[in-house]
């Protein structure tokens, strides 16, 4: 992910994919709340650092192991 400072079509459609995608994997646990108390910014905050910090991972994988660590079993 990168820089949000301005408006970057290819980036709002990856977090709106991304914010979606983990709107699914809760609604699939019987309507968990994982991300209670994260806001959207923080959410994209750890994906940067994770797929940072685990390069190459895919926004995917990136986004399962963000559920994996909020408790999503």
């Amino acid at each position: 992910m990168e820089d949000r400072t301005g408006f970057a079509p290819h980036l709002w459609t990856l977090e709106t994919w991304a914010t979606g995608f983990l709107t699914g994997m809760a609604v699939m646990q019987s309507g968990s709340d994982f991300l209670r108390g994260l806001s959207q910014e923080a959410v994209y905050g750890w994906l940067d650092y994770y797929c940072q910090t685990h390069h190459p991972v895919s926004v995917m994988d990136a986004l399962r192991e963000l559920a994996k660590e909020r408790g999503l079993q």
